[in-house]
């Protein structure tokens, strides 16, 4: 039943960004957080969410098959690696920089399941 817990899955971290979208809301509205960084995290948030929905099954965009997102994210995340590594060899990013970034383009490849 792979197919059924990656959906569960899904829908539940689907739920949890629905249930942080709904308490940053409440925070801006009491005025407990300022809009700017209000809207930064919103971003995050939402494209979690769509994410998520979009993993369990459904599309609140309408938008383009999951391939054909996972394609594109794969091609955007091989070219900002080709762009850390020319930095790097340009001497334009230290040593623990790049490991960071790099480690993070590694999450984001393994999480399109790439390896």
């Amino acid at each position: 039943m792979p197919g059924h817990t990656e959906r569960e899955e899904a829908g539940v971290r689907r739920a949890l960004a629905a249930a942080a979208l709904a308490e940053l809301d409440r925070l801006v509205e009491s005025a407990t957080v300022g809009r700017g960084a209000a809207e930064q995290v919103r971003r995050g948030l939402s494209t979690r969410y769509e994410r998520a929905a979009a993993e369990a099954g459904d599309d609140p965009g309408g938008g383009a098959p999951d391939d054909d997102v996972r394609a594109l994210r794969r091609a955007l995340t091989a070219a900002e690696t080709a762009e850390l590594h020319r930095l790097y060899e340009n001497g334009e990013v230290a040593g623990a920089t790049m490991r960071r970034l790099q480690h993070a383009l590694d999450l984001e490849r393994a999480s399109l399941g790439e390896t």
